[in-house]
């Protein structure tokens, strides 16, 4: 292995030593004030996780930002990153822009799931190619006949 090599190799293992350290202290953080969420997957934010953080008057766009803010990054790597935006489906429909999380309120969101570029590509065709939040509401009752 060359030098350069070798620098590039020490670089890379800097760089995941600090994203660990960041991740951990990161979740540290959370736990203390009390918005950990409760769910297993890191790329889903449920009901209960929004009942749990005392966000209920809150709106969806407020729920992300503070129980998963890296769901507003976008995460696409190469030029992509700033040509396709973070865009927005409810239940599944037609794509808005993330300002559409603004008009949610939090006590209607059953589930939101944040959706790679790859993966938002597969869903919606060839709708996007970057990232997606899916916000998937709370049914409403059944009227009573």
């Amino acid at each position: 292995m060359n030098d350069a090599m070798a620098r590039a190799a020490i670089r890379l293992v800097r760089l995941c030593v600090a994203l660990v350290a960041f991740a951990g202290s990161a979740s540290a953080c959370a736990a203390k004030a009390g918005t950990q969420p409760t769910t297993a997957t890191p790329t889903t934010i449920t009901g209960e996780d929004v009942r749990n953080a005392g966000l209920l008057g809150a709106t969806a766009y407020e729920v992300v930002r503070r129980l998963r803010p890296g769901f507003l990054m976008n995460k696409t790597s190469g030029s992509s990153r700033t040509l396709d935006p973070i865009l927005v489906s409810v239940n599944h429909g037609r794509l808005s822009p993330i300002n559409a999380l603004n008009s949610i309120p939090a006590s209607t969101i059953n589930e939101i799931r944040y959706l790679t570029g790859g993966e938002a590509a597969q869903r919606f065709s060839t709708r996007t190619n970057g990232p997606v939040i899916v916000v998937v509401l709370l049914s409403p009752p059944a009227a009573e006949p």
